[in-house]
């Protein structure tokens, strides 16, 4: 089995499951917005984005951390696993419990601060998620995640339908989720046992290394939710509720789209691990199809939802939303930065050179929360878009030169220009049907204009398609082909 096969072994079930997931959730957050309109959806973001900002502090790199270690040769699964799920569940109760006592100090709704009380045990639960999610990945059997996913995603849709219909508000809403959460842990801690055993350890060398080797990268992650969450943070102090709320429309139809580019980095970073000190051969292979799969993938997607955006808002939203779009388009734009920024980004936590990030994230971050308090004031939620677009571009830009001036690794652009290429034909197609045709209809004809025009261009050859549709099980084939 070739490289191209087993990546597409590796991403299918995975994707096929972040597909559901993803459709339920935009069905769930379609609700919501009708629900609760600008205001009670801006009380909701709030709430989520000021507990992301905890959420990120219990993150510390763990799960990127502990995907390389347990990817090395005879690494020891059950005591890396256990031990960094502990000290995860330790940190993350300590950081999560102030997060309630701080929120009592902003300048929130009342409604806002419960939320923020109610909904914080979600995020201890999906951070205890990511660490197990490490081990499914090394042993390729990312369906277990896309269910438990898809089963805590439908469990949410299923109480948002009857919360709706009982017109229970804002905090049940927030409080099911977080049981949501719970199911979905629940679920992968089951499944984690048929891989290893796992349980509260308390090795505190261990614990120390852990933090030692996260550290760097820890730093990283706390500066990079800095640039990405400053723009609505600052919007939630300085601006309406109901400025948020329509930031918060587009913020969650980019973080679905975006969990796609962490899933594909995230299943190609135990190759990265395992070839950058062994084969540095394979090592540049996965990173050039990488990055080629990447451009055919998110070109299209930026190019079609700039294009489509204010129907897209209306058809998730509704009229209220209306305004949600011109935002929209500006962080799409940020989408395609990031969808590179992972793989890049992947590259050098493989190579363990991410302390020389470090100098980028502090800039970006002053940088970011210097443009929200400066545009916002004028431009209200476009200067919080603005912030994200232009601190995603230079860090993605930033870790691109930093894997070839290090790596030596420049991707080839054949695929990129072939696919943008084809998305200017895949724009002509849309712009051309009338908007009284169906929306779905309408993404679905410029999906298969661009896929055919990307192959009769040669931007995707028909042995890579023979291959990815002739994709068969076990990866143990492919060490002896490749």
């Amino acid at each position: 089995m070739s490289l191209t096969r087993r990546i597409a072994h590796n991403t299918g079930i995975q994707f096929a499951g972040k597909i559901i997931g993803t459709l339920i959730a935009l069905v769930t957050i379609s609700i919501m917005l009708r629900y609760l309109g600008k205001e009670g959806f801006g009380q909701y973001a709030t709430a989520i984005n000021f507990l992301s900002v905890f959420a990120i502090l219990i993150d510390l790199g763990l799960y990127l951390i502990v995907t390389r270690e347990i990817s090395k040769p005879n690494a020891d699964e059950e005591k890396l696993i256990s031990n960094t799920l502990t000290f995860r569940l330790t940190v993350g109760i300590v950081i999560l419990s102030l997060a309630p006592l701080i929120g009592l100090f902003m300048p929130y709704a009342p409604i806002t601060k419960w939320a923020i009380l109610v909904n914080s045990s979600a995020f201890l639960f999906m951070s205890l998620n990511q660490i197990l999610t490490g081990l499914f990945q090394k042993h390729l059997r990312m369906d277990k995640v896309s269910i438990g996913e898809v089963v805590g995603r439908l469990f949410w849709l299923a109480s948002v339908l009857i919360i709706v219909k009982l017109d229970l508000g804002l905090l049940w809403i927030v409080g099911t989720n977080a049981i949501a959460a719970l199911i979905n842990f629940l679920l992968l801690f089951i499944f984690s046992r048929k891989f290893t055993r796992v349980r509260l350890a308390f090795d505190f060398k261990l614990w120390r290394d852990i933090w030692v080797s996260a550290t760097p990268l820890a730093i990283n992650v706390i500066l990079n939710l800095v640039y990405f969450k400053a723009g609505i943070i600052a919007l939630s102090i300085m601006d309406t509720e109901e400025a948020v709320g329509t930031l918060g429309a587009a913020q969650k139809i980019l973080e679905n789209l975006i969990a796609f580019s962490a899933i594909f980095a995230g299943l190609l970073f135990p190759l990265f691990a395992k070839y950058i000190f062994k084969d540095k051969k394979k090592f540049e292979r996965v990173y050039k199809k990488g990055f080629d799969a990447i451009a055919m993938l998110v070109i299209p997607l930026v190019a079609g939802t700039i294009v489509l955006a204010e129907r897209i808002v209306v058809f998730f939203g509704g009229e209220e939303f209306q305004s949600s779009a011109g935002v929209l388009s500006v962080l799409m734009i940020a989408v395609g930065a990031i969808f590179f920024g992972n793989l890049f980004g992947n590259a050098i936590v493989a190579a363990d050179i991410q302390k020389r990030l470090v100098k980028v994230y502090i800039v970006n971050a002053a940088l970011a929360v210097g443009i929200s308090i400066t545009l916002i004031p004028y431009l209200s939620y476009y200067g919080a878009a603005i912030s994200t677009l232009v601190t995603e571009i230079i860090v993605a830009f930033a870790a691109a030169v930093l894997v070839y001036k290090h790596l030596k690794l420049l991707p080839s652009f054949v695929v990129f220009f072939k696919s943008l290429f084809a998305a200017a034909l895949m724009l002509l197609t849309i712009v051309l049907i009338p908007e009284s045709v169906n929306l779905i209809l309408t993404i679905l004809a410029g999906g298969v204009v661009y896929f055919v025009a990307l192959f009769v261009i040669g931007g995707v050859s028909k042995e890579v398609v023979m291959e990815v549709v002739a994709v068969r099980r076990g990866s143990g084939a492919v060490e002896k082909k490749e």
